[in-house]
């Protein structure tokens, strides 16, 4: 994006034919019974790195952190479920890769990344707190407590080696490069031994 003012401009005249289309949807036959569409101007906010554009959800609808957003900054444009994530991502940062594998310079036309290993510690807690709720579900069973322990035990153990073998999979970098006139790309998989084998399971 080269004009952060004119992307907004063209945003709010997209938002203005998009009523008036809706509207003239409505007085046709069959469609009378659609529901008026009305998209509440949003709330500005100036940041160092560009304005953010939100708007708030209805109390009790969401949770209260998701707000959607957009931001403009100097070269992009960034739609984001919270005001925070749209600060994080307008702001020029540098690109880090976990692994060097995954590295690359120069300028590019397009590119995505992948950071598996990222991914797998996102969604741990999310593992650990399933197999606490499923400990939770036999002791509802009326299972011994012994027993429960146990099971949440070994279901903790299998999910950690589980979650740990995923990990030789580091993620994958693609990229669009303009070179001499012809497009290049290129998709780069890094996957590297474990570095600890976890304890074996019983």
């Amino acid at each position: 994006m080269s004009d952060g003012k004119k992307f907004v401009s063209a945003m709010k005249e997209y938002k203005a034919h998009l009523i008036d289309f809706w509207g003239k949807l409505r007085e046709v036959p069959n469609f009378g019974l659609l529901p008026e569409l009305n998209i509440p101007d949003a709330e500005e906010e100036k940041t160092d790195d560009g304005p953010l554009y939100s708007w708030t959800v209805p109390e009790g609808v969401l949770d209260k952190q998701l707000i959607p957003t957009v931001g403009t900054g100097k070269s992009a444009a960034v739609f984001a479920l919270s005001k925070k994530h749209a600060r994080r991502l307008i702001k020029p940062t540098e690109l880090k890769f976990r692994d060097k594998g995954l590295a690359f310079k120069g300028e590019v036309i397009a590119c995505c990344v992948l950071d598996w290993v990222a991914f797998i510690d996102l969604v741990t807690p999310w593992v650990e707190y399933s197999v606490e709720q499923g400990a939770k579900d036999l002791a509802g069973e009326g299972k011994d407590e012994k027993t429960v322990k146990a099971q949440a035990r070994k279901w903790a153990k299998e999910a950690g080696v589980a979650l740990t073998i995923m990990k030789a999979f580091k993620g994958s970098t693609c990229t669009t490069r303009l070179e001499k006139g012809v497009v290049v790309n290129k998709t780069v998989i890094v996957v590297r031994d474990i570095e600890a084998m976890p304890d074996p399971l019983d």
